[in-house]
């Protein structure tokens, strides 16, 4: 019942068709039409645990005399046998951890679960899942962010679903904070990257520069202030200085001091 891997010699754990070979592509019967391999041995043969430039450039089918080139793989190189694994109801081990279930469940557990299983991230780094899972790394890759209410790290397509189910906000993509004000209203009188039209002058400013440039109008009005000041006390002394010669010149003339 139980098919044997062609790699490792042992019974299949999570059976597999190999369909990345020219004569497994072919809608007729070929060579892996009947035979199954364990997942993890093809993914040891194809050298899918490293990245693309550090695999070898040739590979050779098992069965016949087609090659491909690993490097050159981008789509997954093969088809997992769910009907086979329904079929099969012994308990098995994982091969990475302590967990034992039946096939499918195994199958389910390797695929999402197992903490030592070699997974790749969105940054191409491949190691355990519990690494590539861990805040140490989600803290320095570049696909994760950080939420500023619950502190968790956030993959950054799913941080705007996160905000909204998780805490019912917003995630404003110009300042990049969350909101509770809707996005519209938020933009309009909030955001600290809106445009702001200053009332004082014709310029239009980024709303986090404003109170910068609402501080210099205010130098400004200083310094007239300043010298609308100096002007006064000239203005005051010109005063003085022209109201004594007018008295001088009536006294001389009319020989009275003037009538206040």
């Amino acid at each position: 019942m139980f098919h044997t891997c062609s790699i490792c010699l042992d019974e299949t754990l999570i059976p597999v068709e190999l369909t990345v070979f020219p004569c497994g592509q072919n809608q007729e019967r070929n060579c892996y039409s009947f035979k199954r391999l364990c997942e993890s041995c093809v993914k040891s043969f194809l050298e899918l645990d490293k990245k693309l430039k550090q695999r070898a450039t040739f590979k050779k089918c098992l069965f016949c005399n087609t090659c491909i080139n690993p490097q050159e793989i981008v789509n997954k190189p093969y088809k997992k046998d769910f009907l086979l694994m329904s079929m099969d109801t012994r308990i098995l081990k994982c091969r990475e951890c302590d967990f034992t279930a039946n096939h499918l469940e195994l199958e389910k557990h390797l695929e999402k679960n197992c903490p030592k299983k070699l997974t790749e991230c969105f940054c191409n780094i491949i190691d355990t899942r519990e690494n590539i899972e861990s805040v140490s790394h989600r803290k320095v890759c570049c696909f994760f962010k950080q939420c500023l209410i619950c502190q968790e790290y956030i993959y950054c397509n799913d941080f705007e679903k996160h905000l909204s189910f998780e805490h019912k906000m917003f995630h404003c993509q110009l300042c990049q904070k969350p909101t509770m004000t809707p996005l519209d209203l938020h933009i309009q009188e909030e955001c600290s990257l809106r445009v702001v039209n200053c009332k004082h002058c014709p310029k239009k400013l980024i709303a986090n520069v404003y109170l910068d440039h609402l501080v210099e109008h205010i130098h400004d009005s200083k310094l007239r202030l300043s010298l609308i000041d100096d002007l006064k006390v000239k203005e005051m002394d010109m005063f003085h200085r022209l109201s004594t010669e007018v008295q001088k010149m009536y006294e001389l003339t009319y020989g009275d001091p003037i009538q206040e």
